[in-house]
C-alpha cells in the first residue's frame, strides 16, 4: 500500500495495481507495434487490433488509478469509472469483510466497497485492507454529538481521467479508420 500524505490529505492505493497496470499497458502498446511492423502493412486488421489493444490499455490505466483519498472532511473512493464521496460524519463502521476486502458502512445503511482494496489471496498476508481501515478509522469523529448534521453520501457516475480517455479516443479512432481506410503497405 502506497501512502502519499500531506498534513490534510492521504492517498491510499496498492502499488502492485499501479505497477501491473503500467507494465501491462506498455506491453500491449509494444505488442501492437510488433504486430504492425512484422506484417509490414497497416490494413484493416491492424486497425481493429490496435483498437482492441488501446481499449484494453484504457481499462488497465483506469484499473491502476483506483484509490482512496482521505481529505479533511471525507473519504473519496475512486473506482474504475466513478467516484463515491463519504463524509466522515456519515460513516458508522469501517472494517474488513469475510473476503478480505475493505468495507465502509454508512449510518443510513449504505455499504461502500472500494475496488482497490477488494481483498485477494496476497492481501491475506500483507493486510493492506486492514491498514486502509485503520487509516480511515483514525479520522472518524469521536462522539455521536459530532455527527448530528449528517452530510449526504454522494456518487459521481463518470469521472474524467485524461490518460485513459486518450487511449479510448485512439481505440474509437482506429475503429473508424479501419472501416473507412484501405490501408498502406510499407
Amino acid at each position: 500500500m502506497n501512502e502519499q500524505s500531506s498534513a490534510k490529505r492521504l492517498v491510499l492505493r496498492r502499488r502492485s495495481w499501479l505497477m501491473f497496470a503500467s507494465v501491462a499497458s506498455v506491453g500491449f502498446v509494444v505488442a501492437y507495434a510488433v504486430v504492425v511492423l512484422s506484417r509490414r502493412s497497416f490494413l484493416e486488421e491492424e486497425m481493429f487490433a490496435g483498437a482492441f489493444f488501446f481499449a484494453i490499455v484504457a481499462f488497465l490505466v483506469r484499473y491502476g488509478a483506483c484509490r482512496i483519498v482521505l481529505n479533511e472532511e471525507m473519504v473519496r473512493v475512486y473506482g474504475l469509472f466513478g467516484r463515491v464521496d463519504v463524509p466522515y460524519a456519515s460513516i458508522s463502521t469501517v472494517g474488513v469483510n469475510s473476503g478480505g476486502g475493505l468495507e465502509i458502512q454508512t449510518i443510513d445503511g449504505r455499504v461502500v466497497t472500494p475496488l482497490c482494496f477488494g481483498g485477494s489471496l496476497i492481501d491475506g498476508f500483507i493486510r493492506t485492507a486492514d491498514k486502509a481501515a485503520l487509516a480511515i478509522h483514525s479520522r472518524l469523529p469521536g462522539s455521536r454529538s459530532d455527527r448530528m448534521d449528517l452530510p449526504p453520501v454522494s456518487k459521481v457516475l463518470v469521472r474524467n481521467f485524461w490518460l485513459s480517455d486518450v487511449f479510448l479516443a485512439l481505440a474509437v479512432g482506429m475503429v473508424v479508420l479501419g472501416w473507412s481506410w484501405d490501408g498502406v503497405a510499407f
